[in-house]
């Protein structure tokens, strides 16, 4: 339910270290979202829909084993292939989407986090946290074809300018890197807010925003001279990922501490709306309609209206 909600001052950001779960994903309507746990349902507004029963706009269609601790997924825009990360497994699946099945496993050495895929499924760029690094990986042949230092426990990732440039957050040190992608080096730094954490491109590729959940605020930057523009303040505790809304009019946080959905105006930057969810939602997706909303500790996905 939306609701109006005055901006407040939140403590920083802790964020939960990712715990072992029951290894699934649930394929939702046109989208596929991480399951937090087996057994996982569905939340509409007010009402929750079970797994396996339809709900107002949809219900989970196929549970897909990966492995242990899924914690990311990117799909290939060109290609019939998903890739999910695995942070307790320490892997990548490889997700034929067409058979809805599993048809490789990348086994890495280490632990990984965030992953982000070219359009043609050739080539992954996953956060390693605890090496400060990215691995550029080749999918076919699932190796590691590069590892590319980047600043202190890189986060979220996605890859902008038709798969030229990788965008990604550092949490520790509160920086965003900018990788060439071509020649795969670092090519800019960008100083932005207290642990920053999920960042977006808005639809016309001009602006990228980044959730910073240690100082409760969203940096803007503009993607030609790399600089932040503008810090929001958004009153959410601990924001952790961040979405453009379909038609670009608002943008949404996922706010881990608080156990909200904060809706910002994106013309103003002012705080329309807050959506209760109680839990810890931890990301965002839409299908062009809805926005959907992974919700940690109430083992739910929480499907909100996406009015512009």
């Amino acid at each position: 339910m939306l609701r109006p909600r005055a901006a407040d001052a939140e403590p920083p950001l802790e964020e939960p270290a990712p715990q072992p779960r029951v290894p699934a994903i649930w394929i939702v309507v046109a989208v596929a979202l991480l399951a937090l746990i087996a057994g996982v349902s569905l939340v509409f507004g007010q009402r929750v829909s079970p797994v396996g029963t339809a709900g107002p706009t949809g219900a989970p269609v196929r549970v897909i084993d990966v492995g242990d601790g899924p914690n990311d997924i990117a799909i290939s825009r060109l290609t019939d292939r998903a890739l999910v990360t695995s942070a307790t497994g320490r892997e990548i699946s490889v997700i034929d989407t067409a058979t809805e099945s599993v048809v490789q496993v990348i086994r890495l050495d280490r632990y990984i986090s965030n992953v982000a895929v070219t359009s043609d499924g050739a080539t992954a760029y996953v956060t390693n946290p605890a090496s400060d690094a990215v691995l550029v990986i080749d999918v076919g042949a699932g190796t590691v074809r590069q590892t590319i230092t980047v600043g202190d426990m890189p986060s979220d990732i996605l890859l902008t300018d038709e798969d030229r440039r990788a965008w990604l957050t550092n949490r520790t040190s509160g920086t965003v890197t900018v990788i060439d992608a071509e020649r795969n080096i670092v090519e800019a730094t960008i100083k932005v807010g207290d642990q920053p954490a999920g960042l977006a491109i808005s639809a016309e590729g001009r602006e990228i925003y980044v959730a910073n959940g240690g100082d409760n605020s969203v940096s803007i930057i503009d993607v030609r001279s790399r600089k932040v523009t503008k810090t929001v303040p958004t009153g959410g505790g601990g924001p952790v990922d961040v979405l453009l809304s379909p038609k670009g009019v608002y943008y949404y946080l996922a706010n881990v501490k608080a156990g909200t959905v904060s809706v910002l105006e994106r013309e103003s930057n002012r705080l329309v709306a807050t959506v209760e969810l109680g839990g810890e939602p931890l990301r965002l997706a839409s299908d062009g309609e809805l926005v959907y909303a992974t919700n940690g500790k109430a083992n739910a996905v929480a499907v909100i209206s996406a009015d512009g």
